[in-house]
């Protein structure tokens, strides 16, 4: 009797550990989405997003510049950013490097283009959207790189 009580307790504790097993895979996967990739990963959705944004930015705040030299503040912007990630030891490969900036590139002509065809009201209601995700996105990436830097740390 004592026994079969025991292997009954020893059962669920084992059902239990499984659970715990089961639940921490799945918030290391839901923190893995973050893993930075050889070329592509979701911090690339980040980048595009961020082209986008910076595409809006001519038009909202009505700048009288040409569009080819907003283009090349971008480029360089787009540049120092990765020079600034370099400084801070965010490990990426250079394939990565290289495609952030294509993709934010591509982002921001991209809206140049659809932001001319576009009713300005539309437009900027589109452009709240994506910054609603770009915030809401940004924040989880950072939250993820922050989880995954302590765990570096106790390493």
């Amino acid at each position: 009797m004592i026994n079969l009580q025991l292997r009954k307790t020893s059962g669920v504790e084992e059902r239990m550990g499984k659970r715990k097993r089961l639940m921490s895979r799945r918030i290391k996967r839901k923190i893995n989405i973050w893993a930075e990739g050889e070329f592509i990963d979701l911090w690339t959705v980040i980048h595009f997003l961020t082209g986008i944004l910076l595409g809006f930015t001519p038009f909202i705040f009505n700048f009288p510049i040409p569009l080819i030299s907003i283009f090349v503040v971008v480029l360089v912007l787009l540049v120092l950013w990765e020079v600034f990630e370099l400084i801070r030891k965010i490990r990426e490969t250079l394939g990565n490097r290289f495609v952030d900036i294509l993709i934010a590139v591509v982002g921001f002509t991209l809206t140049i283009f659809v932001y001319r065809i576009l009713e300005p009201e539309f437009a900027h209601i589109i452009g709240i959207i994506i910054l609603v995700i770009y915030l809401t996105l940004g924040l989880s990436g950072w939250l993820a790189y922050e989880v995954r830097s302590k765990k570096g740390r106790r390493s």
